[in-house]
Order: structure tokens, then C-alpha cells, then sequence
């Protein structure tokens, strides 16, 4: 019987410590919230400083990806002209899609016969009936080849247009791949710029809360005295300074969101417009919900990580006189 009730005043015991930690912690989150209210015109500066140094990489972040986008649009307008050799029939041209279908599995594939051929060239060439005074028609056969997502970068869609030179019939196979290629080293660049900017202003970030953290330490320097002189471990006073080191950074981060969405908004009409004059259908978009989310969450963890730095190296020098 008395083994259960020491059990039973152990679990009591473990709760109240529980409920006692949490109660604490968030009193620390309330009092760094009140320092935030208790000094707006500072706050709100850092706060400004914080978005401008978190909404840089994001915009390029928004950037790269409505590049992709835009590529991976592009991809569904890249064309394999196949030639083929001149004298070939019908019914061999189209044994031959029948290979290419079963073999590549394009998303489209079409057939330009020579008279189709001849008509498209006198309509584009604003030639009218002249080519139709020819002795002979001098177009080939052609074969438009949309190629499946698998062939649509750059190295597979060579590697396509080296297999498919190889096949009977074929006389030359067209394909622009040089832009393919300048597409994919701009965003590779891109990318690498996102990730320079992004150590760059995150080392921003954890400097300015650093040294906002200081300044705090500074002002409660006398109240961190007093309470070393009763026992006051460093984590104890560290806390309250790491809640508004959070708040500075997760504020930061919400008003960084704010500025980018407001930017894509801003440009997303003329983009769209621009898109439209070269036959494509595109709009901007800005983060995503969860690209938000991990905006706030970086944010929040840099001001965290600022401040502690920060208020870990200043108590070090504060003892009780």
C-alpha cells in the first residue's frame, strides 16, 4: 500500500513540475511580448530590418520557381522535326510513326505530308500560288514530334535526337536544344545565387537580433543582478530574451511574406500580359503555403539563434556586485 501512494505522489510530483515548467515558459513568452508593445518604435524598426534581409532570398526563392514553371511550360512547346529521306511513301511513313509511337511514346506526333508542307511554306512566305508552278514538289515527308517528359531536357532530348537519326528514312532531325541548355545553367545560377544570398542574410539576420538582444540585456541589467544573487541560473535568465529574439525573427519573417506576396501581386498582371504576347497562358505565383510557413519557421529559429549567441555571451560578464 505504501509502495502505490509513494508511486502515486511521484506521478503527482512529475505533473506539477510539468504544469509548473509550462506556466513559466509562457509567462517568459507574455513579458517578451510586452517588451516588444512597451517599445514600438524600436521594434518595428528591427522588425522592418529583419523582413527586407528575409524577403530578398524569398522573392529570388519565387523567382527560380515560377522560372521552372515557365521552363517546364516551354518543355511542352519543344518540336523534334524529323526529315525524312525523299521519295518516301505514305504507307512507309507511316510505319515509321508507328515505330516512333510504340518506341518513344511521344505526347504528340504528327505527319506533314510534302503537299501539306508546300502549302504551309506558301502561306508563311506570303508567296500565294507561286510554288505551285514547280515541276516537282522539293519537300520531304516530315514528322513533328512532341517528346514525352523523359525527353524534354537537355542531354535526353540529344541523346532522342541521335536514336531517332538512326532509323530507315530518316534524312535530318531538327531540334533547338542550345536554349534548353542556357535555361538550365540560369536556373543551376539561380540557385546558387539563393543559397549565397540566403547564408549571407540569414548571418544578417542573427547579427541584428544579436545586437537588439544586447541592448535588452543591457537595459535589465540591474533586475539580471539581482536575481544571480538568488540563484538564478543562466538558463533562467536567458529565456525571456530568447522568446523575443523568437518574436523579433518570426514577425520578420511574417511581414517578409507580406512584401513578397504584395510584389508578386504587383507584377504578376504584367507578367501575365508579356506571356500573352508570345501565345502563352502564365501567371505568377507567389510562396506557397507551406514555402510561407517555412519562411516563419526560419525566421523564428534565426532570431532564437541570434538572441541566444547574444544574451549567452553578455550574462557571462553580469555578476552581482
Amino acid at each position: 500500500m505504501s509502495q502505490k501512494s509513494g508511486a502515486k505522489r511521484q506521478r503527482v510530483h512529475w505533473r506539477h513540475r510539468l504544469a509548473l515548467w509550462l506556466r513559466h515558459h509562457r509567462n517568459e513568452n507574455r513579458r517578451a511580448w510586452r517588451e516588444l508593445k512597451n517599445n514600438k518604435a524600436g521594434s518595428l524598426m528591427t522588425i522592418l530590418v529583419l523582413a527586407v534581409a528575409l524577403s530578398l532570398p524569398a522573392g529570388l526563392q519565387v523567382l527560380i520557381d515560377n522560372s521552372a514553371r515557365l521552363t517546364g511550360d516551354l518543355h511542352d512547346r519543344v518540336r523534334i522535326s524529323i526529315f525524312l529521306k525523299a521519295g518516301a511513301s505514305a504507307e512507309q511513313v507511316q510505319r515509321l510513326a508507328n515505330v516512333l509511337r510504340q518506341t518513344y511514346r511521344p505526347e504528340a506526333l504528327r505527319l506533314v505530308s510534302p503537299e501539306e508542307g508546300l502549302a504551309i511554306l506558301e502561306r508563311r512566305a506570303g508567296l500565294g500560288n507561286a510554288l505551285q508552278y514547280l515541276d516537282e514538289n522539293p519537300l520531304p515527308w516530315v514528322i513533328e514530334m512532341t517528346p514525352d517528359v523523359a525527353h524534354q531536357e537537355a542531354n535526353t532530348a540529344a541523346q532522342l535526337q541521335a536514336d531517332v537519326s538512326k532509323l530507315p528514312l530518316v534524312d535530318v532531325v531538327k531540334i533547338d536544344l542550345a536554349w534548353l541548355r542556357r535555361l538550365a545553367a540560369l536556373l543551376n545560377v539561380g540557385e546558387r545565387i539563393l543559397t549565397a544570398l540566403a547564408l549571407i542574410f540569414a548571418m544578417t539576420v542573427i547579427l541584428v537580433v544579436g545586437n537588439t538582444i544586447r541592448l535588452a540585456v543591457e537595459n535589465h541589467r540591474a533586475e539580471i543582478e539581482i536575481v544571480k544573487l538568488v540563484g538564478a541560473t543562466d538558463a533562467f535568465i536567458r529565456r525571456p530574451f530568447l522568446y523575443l529574439g523568437a518574436w523579433y525573427g518570426a514577425l520578420g519573417g511574417v511581414v517578409a511574406w507580406l512584401v513578397v506576396q504584395a510584389n508578386t501581386w504587383y507584377l504578376g498582371d504584367a507578367v501575365s500580359v508579356l506571356a500573352r504576347q508570345y501565345g502563352m497562358a502564365f501567371d505568377v505565383a507567389g510562396l506557397s503555403p507551406i514555402q510561407a510557413t517555412l519562411l516563419v519557421a526560419f525566421g523564428t529559429f534565426l532570431g532564437w539563434l541570434g538572441a541566444w549567441l547574444s544574451v549567452s555571451r553578455r550574462i557571462r560578464t553580469i555578476e552581482p556586485a
